[in-house]
């Protein structure tokens, strides 16, 4: 199959009985195994790769000017030398899919599992992450085919993995699952999630074509201006002269204080089942007085006894984040949909989520927009359209008039005021701007001759916000204080 051709996937639920989910739970436990044996099979032969004299010199005439493709070919000559290369991983497998293995996988299974092995290794060596980590207690929690017909294979409603028929659970009264069922199928995955204290099985069906669309959901071909902060977002359309700002995933409901007294009732249970993994507990001296000190982990110690207690602690926990994080992706999809309705081609600043997480931690762990960002990117590229990010210090939009001035403005600033009479809400007048950048280079001709009507248009956005803010609203929006007059826009 055509990398090129477009794909979607389809998530149905698997019928499974007790005698089904024993034997899933150990191939499951046995893919763990193999992930950590090629892990370590990998990062083995990473260290000889580089321990190698060769590998310094390839190191040296790559910053040489014109001497690239040379140490290109000292790399590869030393990736085979060693066996450090994708298909080498894929012959290391072999061993543990003979017929008479009980807990074999697949070979197919097998080969996917070295894949993204050696995927991780490889981003490790080019820098691009870190060193990867083996897979502990949770273990993994999907396993995927290369083929249709191969370990994992659907035949007349019936998923079927090495000697086991799982029925699938379509729903034919769901538009999407019909068009699932109809379109061609490339490949499936097996997952499995954990509601409460029992796993349960889904299938995703990876389908060739394009995902059911919904006619509530019509996507429009045009631009639009998008600025996301750690908890609002920005949505501003010159061409339909429409612009909202609001909260991002208002919808969500913080558990904060329940978790953290979950966690540390985990982290007591913990230290309690197994004092051995602990140092001993220190007294300090503060302020006058002796505090007691929890001592640290010994390194190198698994946790390993866990009472019922806790491992029920430990399911609450688990349940009340996977109900978060599933109501937190139906969230971004309606953002995503209102999106896509005003256009499919979408321009934003390229901002930097690892610096939201150091700055503004909590409120970026419980909205992800991250992770909004990469299913945006990828529902506008299956519309035809695209995202387009911009540098963010090259066009410093927050900074920027369209009249040309620039004008440095602290956080706490959330008004643009310039001398010219333009005054605006800063994140929807970025969002504006957004429309008008091409090349990481913002066209001031074109913002000035589009901003007649849209001074009302951005006004009304702020109106709007201020009549259904029935609860408090973060600073950010610029709702309180002084700088905040809604003006009549009829």
């Amino acid at each position: 199959m055509s990398k090129t051709t477009p794909s979607f996937i389809v998530e149905i639920p698997l019928h499974t009985s007790s005698k089904e989910e024993m034997v899933l739970r150990k191939r499951f436990w046995a893919a763990k195994q193999q992930y950590n044996a090629l892990l370590g099979e990998g990062l083995k032969r990473l260290y000889k790769v580089r321990k190698d004299p060769n590998f310094l010199l390839a190191q040296q005439l790559y910053k040489e000017k014109g001497k690239k493709q040379e140490a290109k070919e000292i790399w590869k000559t030393l990736h085979k030398k060693y066996g450090f290369r994708e298909y080498d991983l894929y012959s290391f497998c072999k061993q543990w899919n003979q017929k008479e293995n009980p807990l074999r996988i697949g070979a197919r299974i097998s080969q996917k599992i070295a894949k993204r092995v050696f995927d991780a290794l490889q981003k490790y060596t080019l820098k691009m992450r870190g060193k990867p980590r083996f897979k502990g207690f949770r273990g993994i929690n999907s396993i995927e085919d290369n083929s249709i017909d191969a370990n994992l294979r659907i035949k007349e409603n019936t998923l079927y993995y090495l000697g086991i028929a799982m029925p699938l659970l379509w729903n034919l009264k769901d538009p999407i699952h019909c068009h699932g069922k109809h379109s061609k199928h490339k490949y499936v995955r097996l997952v499995r999630r954990k509601f409460s204290n029992k796993y349960r099985y889904f299938a995703q069906i990876i389908c060739q074509g394009k995902p059911f669309q919904k006619s509530k959901n019509l996507v429009t071909n045009s631009t639009i201006g998008l600025d996301i902060g750690p908890s609002t977002i920005a949505i501003v359309s010159p061409q339909t002269q429409k612009a909202s700002l609001s909260l991002f995933a208002d919808q969500l409901k913080s558990h904060t204080q329940i978790k953290q007294k979950l966690q540390r009732k985990i982290a007591r249970k913990l230290r309690a089942g197994n004092p051995n993994a602990f140092h001993p507990d220190k007294f300090q001296k503060k302020d006058k007085h002796w505090v007691r000190k929890q001592g640290t982990n010994k390194k190198g110690i698994p946790l390993k006894n866990r009472s019922k207690k806790l491992i029920a602690t430990t399911n609450k926990l688990n349940n009340i984040q996977r109900k978060e994080a599933a109501f937190r992706k139906s969230q971004h999809g309606k953002i995503i949909n209102q999106i896509l309705k005003q256009g499919n081609h979408v321009k934003t600043e390229k901002l930097s989520y690892k610096s939201f997480q150091k700055n503004f931690g909590k409120s970026t762990g419980f909205r992800a927009p991250g992770i909004f960002l990469e299913m945006l990117r990828r529902k506008a590229e299956n519309t035809g359209g695209k995202v387009e990010e911009f540098n963010t210090y090259k066009t410093a939009l927050s900074q920027t008039c369209h009249c040309g001035q620039k004008g440095k403005k602290k956080l706490s600033q959330r008004w643009h005021k310039c001398n010219c009479g333009v005054e605006a809400q800063r994140d929807l007048y970025s969002a504006y701007l957004a429309n008008f950048v091409e090349n990481d280079t913002l066209i001031v001709d074109q913002a000035q001759k589009a901003w007649s009507g849209m001074d009302i248009a951005l006004r009304t956005a702020m109106s709007q916000l201020k009549q259904t803010s029935s609860r408090p609203m973060p600073a950010s929006l610029g709702l309180s204080g002084s700088e905040f007059v809604v003006r009549n826009v009829s």
